[in-house]
Order: structure tokens, then sequence, then C-alpha cells
């Protein structure tokens, strides 16, 4: 039989074993649960959650398209809202980092409050790049936000590194280097030259470099003709004849009425060449053909191709 101390020793040998086998990560999460550092899940008053902005005051890189927040509504109301929105802490209200349609349509349907995942201790730049990384890889995404994103991390991390910046950038979004300064390159574009690139009238992905080298004043000049002519699409050729003429004729005015001279310059009359085709040489050197029909003279060619073939099967005997 065990005495007393011998029991207590191993007692005190399992507790310490059972110590050693705690699931660490999970000792983590309690740890940081307790420093408030956690990320939670609860129900919030849905008029103390606000729409994020930058320190500079500017709304999220994103466009509310009301046609999904729309869609969105009509699943909340059946089901609920399935995915809870992010947010931080910011000063005595909530600001959100991801899910602003289903912030809208939760509202829409009326809801009194939302579930929300709850980021602590979060700053303004590492804010910026939940926003940003929680909405670019959408499909429905346009190319001034992805450029105003790019823009930001390029500002945000300066230029010291710049190489290790587009590096992260392409990382982070599955874009190359080239696509990055491509986005960046929109940005410089006119504000009525930027929507047209989103609505697809003006191509994205080559074009914009070119534009961004015209005046503000030339880019407005092309705006002007593609709305005259209410144009579904200005095409790349056009595009780059309208940019080589500026950059020939740099101290020329760009007027509506060049653009559309530009654009419909007519097509060089392609030179006559001479016909050299079989039917062309026999009405040459026959003239008495010449008034016979293709059908006649291919079914003449034919006759005749298999005479010669057959005369000199008769030699060959």
């Amino acid at each position: 039989m065990c005495s007393l101390l011998e029991r207590r020793s191993q007692h005190q040998e399992n507790m310490q074993s059972e110590a050693e086998n705690i699931n660490h990560e999970l000792a983590a999460e309690y740890l940081n649960q307790w420093q408030g550092t956690a990320q939670r899940i609860v129900e919030l008053d849905i008029n103390s959650i606000k729409p994020y902005r930058t320190p500079e005051g500017k709304e999220q890189p994103y466009k509310i398209r009301q046609s999904k927040v729309e869609r969105l509504a009509i699943s909340i109301r059946d089901l609920g809202v399935l995915q809870p929105v992010i947010v931080r802490r910011k000063d005595s209200e909530y600001e959100i980092l991801a899910g602003h349609h289903r912030y809208y349509a939760a509202r829409l349907c009326g809801l009194t409050t939302i579930p929300c995942q709850i980021k602590d201790n979060i700053d303004d730049f590492t804010a910026y790049m939940i926003v940003a990384e929680s909405n670019t890889r959408t499909d429905d995404v346009l190319p001034s936000e992805n450029a105003e994103i790019f823009k930001t991390y390029m500002d945000k991390r300066g230029m010291d590194n710049e190489t290790a910046t587009l590096n992260e950038i392409s990382e982070k979004f599955g874009v190359s280097n080239t696509t990055v300064y491509r986005y960046v390159h929109l940005l410089k574009l006119s504000a009525r030259l930027i929507p047209m690139v989103d609505n697809k009238v003006i191509p994205f992905g080559r074009y914009e470099m070119l534009l961004a080298h015209l005046s503000e004043e030339q880019q407005n000049i092309i705006a002007d003709y593609i709305e005259m002519y209410d144009l579904r699409t200005f095409p790349g050729k056009y595009i780059n004849a309208v940019c080589a003429y500026c950059d020939e004729n740099g101290n020329e005015e760009l007027t509506v009425d060049k653009v559309y001279d530009i654009c419909h310059q007519p097509k060089a009359k392609k030179t006559e060449q001479v016909s050299t085709s079989i039917y062309t040489k026999i009405s040459t050197m026959f003239p008495s053909l010449e008034s016979s029909s293709q059908d006649d003279m291919d079914d003449l060619i034919v006759k005749l191709l298999a005479e010669h073939f057959a005369a000199e099967n008769t030699l060959d005997t």
C-alpha cells in the first residue's frame, strides 16, 4: 500500500503532466482575451457603428453598390447576418473595417443590432490594410478603387524601398509590379476620364499611361468627344492616334472636331493589284473565251486535262 506521501507525490506528477499537455494556442487565446487583444464576436447596436474613414477624412476606397446592398438584404431577411462585420473601437463608437455592404443591408432591413468581430489595438495603417485586403479580391472591384488602394500603400510605406513595397502589393493582391504602376497612373487621369475607365468606355491595361501624359484640358476634350457622340467604347487605336497627334502638335489646341477628324481619317486606298488568276490568263491568251462563264471554263479545263492524260497513257502502251 502506498503511503500518504507517495500518493501526494504521484498526484503532483500527474498535475504537472496535464499542465504540460495544455494546448498552448488555446492558452494564448485566453491570455489575449484577458488582455483585451482577442478578436471577439458580439452583437453591437447598429447606431454605434460608423463607416470607415481615413485619418484625413476620406471615405473607404470602395464604392457602395446599391444593387449589392439590396441583394444582401433579401438574404438577411430570410437568414439573418451570417458573416460578422469587422470593426475596431474608435473613441466611443466602432468603425467598419470590412462588411460595409452587410452593414447597409442590415440597416435596410431595419435591424437594430448586427454581429461584429471586434479588433482592438489596431493602428490606422493596419486598419487601412484590412479595409483594402477584405475587398480587393472580389470580382466587382473597379480599376479606380484598386488604384486608390495601391497608391495609398505606396504613400504610407514611402518610396525609400519602392521595390519592396511593389513586391508586397504584388504578393497581397496577385498583380504584377507593372500592373501596380498602371493602376497608379490611372489616378493621373482627369476626374471625367476615370469613371469612363471604370465603366469600360476606355479600356484599362495600357492606354491610361498614354492618356496620363496629356494635359487635363486635353483629357477633358476627349471626354467631351466621348459624351457628345455618346460612345459606348473609345477604342485603343483612337487613343493611340489622339495621343500621337498631341505629342507631334504640342502647341496646337485640341478640339472636339479635331478629335473627330483624327479618329475618322479616310483609309488609304489599296493599290490595285493585277490579277494573275488562271481565268485571267486564259482570257488573255484566248480572247474568244473572254465571254465564257467560269463554269464553262472549268468544264473545258477538266475536259482538256482528261484528254491530255488519256493521250499520255496511250503513248505509254
